[in-house]
Parts: C-alpha cells; sequence; structure tokens
C-alpha cells in the first residue's frame, strides 16, 4: 500500500529567508545563556543537546548509547575507560575531539573555584588519565556505577 501523499505534486512552499548559520529549535522554553556547564533546570538538555556531545547518550528507552564515547569499560570499581570517537568530532573551539578535550572539560567543574551547577554530577572523579590519543581513563574516590550515565549530561 503506497502512502496517500507520495504521487502528490504542486508548487513548492516558500524559500526559507534564515540564515545558513541560524539554529532554530521548537521549545517553549530555552536556557538563557549558553554554557553547557551552568544549568540547572530540566530547559539546560533541551537547550544543549541540539548543540553539544556528550561522552554518553541515553536513548528514549532509557538506555545508555555511545556519543563521543564509542565504547567504554570499568577495568576495576574506581576506574572507567573510555574510548573516544576522534577521527570526525570537534571540540568546540574547531580542534579535534581529544582526550584533552574530556580533561578541559572535566577540568573546568573540578576546578575548586568553580560555582558551576554540574560540578556535583562529577563530584566522584578524582584522576583522569590519556591513554593513548583516542583513550582516556576516569579514576573515582569511590565505586561509581553511575558514571558513565551521569556523563551523558
Amino acid at each position: 500500500m503506497a502512502l496517500p501523499l507520495v504521487g502528490c505534486g504542486g508548487p513548492a512552499g516558500p524559500v526559507s529567508k534564515v540564515a545558513n548559520e541560524t539554529l532554530a529549535v521548537a521549545y517553549p522554553d530555552l536556557q538563557p545563556a549558553l554554557d553547557p556547564h551552568n544549568w540547572s533546570t530540566p530547559v539546560g538538555p533541551r537547550t544543549f543537546a541540539p548543540l553539544f556531545d556528550a561522552l554518553t547518550f541515553v536513548q528514549n528507552d532509557g538506555q545508555l548509547r555511545p556519543a563521543l564515547a564509542v565504547a567504554w569499560t570499568q577495568p576495576s570499581p574506581t576506574t572507567w575507560q573510555f574510548r573516544l570517537r576522534v577521527d570526525d568530532a570537534k571540540f568546540h573551539n574547531g580542534e579535534m575531539f581529544s582526550p584533552d578535550s574530556v580533561k578541559v572539560t572535566l577540568g573546568r567543574l573540578q576546578d575548586p573555584a568553580s560555582t558551576l551547577p554540574l560540578k556535583a554530577l562529577i563530584s566522584s572523579i578524582d584522576r583522569l588519565d590519556v591513554i593513548n590519543p583516542w583513550t582516556i581513563n576516569i579514576s573515582t574516590t569511590a565505586p561509581d556505577p553511575t558514571l558513565a550515565r551521569r556523563l551523558s549530561l
């Protein structure tokens, strides 16, 4: 059975006058500033998901999926190892994404002077170690079975 509109023709609609550099979203409320670490309400993820990727992603079915981390393991109760998508992803400043990008991002939140709301999400992280150009280890102060899920934020 064919869809009823497949064969419909007619003139095309008007061409958009919105500049190519414009990101249009259909949300009733957005985060007022574009700092991806400075949100504490549900509008944060709605604002930043179209703009920034996280290490992991929670799919609509609740399952944790790869994003900037293509795979991860937990070699010990206090160590998470993330293999990163370094071939085609770029950090926000235009540099190619790397383990150093993760260190810069999480280091910003770990800064003792930081008052950013997302700091609490990574409070268990003790150390970040670059293993090779595509792998980073994240060590926690105690076993943290939900770290990979929280890194989706």
